[in-house]
């Protein structure tokens, strides 16, 4: 039996059977997964990415979900034909994230009795065209990549905003990727590049999404539920939209809203098992201490009365869209599809090789497709995506008589927001390539996306939502 190793950060066998995800390192039995072939078909590849991922985001925008399922009629608020709310005077929400202007667009048609709704505010990327024209919303600017000041800005108007509500109102709390790096309100002395040293460390050493909100939380004030416990008088509903598989709700910005189990002693016993304690600034360090020898208060916990009145509902994370995805292949062309993981968590370069590696595969009944997805975590910024990092490492392993096609997705959006770039290699042309070193050095230079779309390779499809990170497909084949 073939069997390959996985990156750090992919599911270990067991988890990977559970269908739960796990950052530790793993071996699994790739035959297994490849043996579950599809049905062949004469739609070509290209066409099937395109109608899948179309389909796939409509059915997920979270502005047309809230449409969906919240109403007001007769004085009664509903989610989901269950009443969350009656007898409302003013409604006030709070939309962080690479999607929240989509979301409060959607929760402003939902609720239509616009005297009912008093006030809000939305971050939007830099990048982003302003949508909202509503003078009764407050639209900031903020980075959803990295902590800077105008998070600061966002945590300071949240806070204004939430504490005018009163116990007869609702406040709606909409986050969504990005949200994180939006809205931050570090504990004194901290500062925004203290939050981003710390993100990017772990990051970096391979901890977990949650395991990063666990200490980011111990060093902000907003972070950890305690947005929520600023005024816990109102009605707190939050919708969420997730970009990993497990523990949304207290990843997605850090569970600004939901009480937080973690201690100052977990934040530091993370930072040392990933060797990052000791590589810290001294503030950080000290702020730590402090909050072990309970000189700063703890971030709420679960069970405790604030959140009495506080509901969380889940829009849509990885998962749902990896399955979602599945099934719109099987649609587009007739494709089986196997997902391989939803929660990698490495660098561009070994998913690369690894996508690669499915492709030499021989005796299989093609064409078939295996999804991965997770987040890829890229040392440097240049103007191509990450996903053509993991494109270029991938090349060199396409066998020349090679029948399938890889496609390497950033399905975040290049602005975070409202697209998502993609590359499709075919052996047949990925090979003139890797035998040209002029065109070689300027894809490794940054010039990734403008090589392959000269090539035909790069899709670059504006019409989706993003959000949902990084993915890899592996579609089995003769051609795009």
């Amino acid at each position: 039996m073939n069997e390959y190793q996985l990156p750090r950060g992919l599911k270990d066998k067991e988890n990977l059977e559970r269908g739960q995800m796990s950052s530790t390192q793993a071996v699994i039995n790739v035959s297994d997964v490849l043996n579950k072939a599809g049905e062949r078909t004469t739609v070509s590849l290209r066409s099937i990415v395109v109608r899948g991922l179309n389909s796939t985001f409509a059915q997920l925008n979270p502005g047309e979900k809230i449409k969906q399922n919240l109403s007001y009629e007769h004085g009664l608020l509903r989610w989901k034909n269950k009443i969350v709310a009656r007898n409302i005077e003013n409604i006030y929400a709070i939309a962080i994230g690479s999607l929240a202007e989509e979301m409060m667009l959607g929760l402003l048609e939902a609720i239509k009795e616009s005297h009912l709704f008093q006030e809000g505010l939305v971050t939007i990327s830099f990048a982003a065209q302003q949508r909202l024209k509503t003078p009764k919303v407050q639209v900031y600017r903020a980075n959803p990549q990295f902590f800077d000041g105008n998070a600061i800005r966002v945590s300071k108007a949240a806070i204004s905003l939430l504490s005018k509500a009163s116990g007869n109102d609702v406040v709606f709390f909409l986050l969504s990727p990005g949200a994180r790096t939006m809205l931050a309100k570090p504990r004194d002395p901290l500062t925004p590049s203290h939050l981003e040293e710390v993100r990017f460390k772990l990051s970096r050493a391979g901890a977990t999404p949650l395991e990063i909100s666990n200490v980011l939380s111990h060093l902000d004030e907003v972070k950890g539920g305690q947005l929520a416990k600023v005024n816990p008088l109102p009605i707190q509903i939050t919708l969420a939209v997730g970009d990993v598989a497990d523990h949304e709700l207290e990843v997605v910005g850090d569970g600004p809203t939901t009480p937080d189990p973690s201690t100052f002693e977990d934040a530091v016993e993370i930072l040392q098992f990933y060797g990052v304690w000791e590589k810290l600034d001294h503030k950080i360090k000290n702020l730590l201490n402090r909050g072990i020898k309970r000189e700063i208060s703890e971030t709420p916990k679960p069970g405790e009365k604030g959140f009495g009145r506080s509901s969380w509902h889940l829009l849509s994370n990885t998962k749902i869209f990896c399955e979602t995805l599945k099934e719109e292949f099987f649609k587009a062309g007739r494709i089986s599809s196997v997902i391989l993981t939803d929660n990698f968590v490495s660098d561009p370069s070994s998913i690369g090789r690894l996508a690669a590696t499915f492709t030499r595969a021989k005796g299989l009944d093609r064409p078939y497709a295996l999804i991965m997805a997770g987040r890829i975590q890229s040392r440097r910024v240049v103007k191509d995506s990450p996903a053509t990092d993991a494109a270029i490492a991938a090349m060199p392993s396409m066998t020349e008589n090679g029948k399938d096609v890889l496609v390497f997705l950033d399905t975040a959006g290049k602005d975070g927001h409202s697209e998502y770039s993609g590359i499709i290699l075919t052996p047949e042309k990925v090979h003139p390539l890797l035998k040209n070193q002029t065109l070689m050095l300027r894809i490794r230079g940054g010039f990734a996306t403008q090589i392959f779309q000269e090539q035909g390779m790069n899709i670059n499809i504006k019409e989706g939502l993003g959000a949902y990170g990084h993915l890899v497909l592996v579609l089995s084949g003769t051609g795009s």
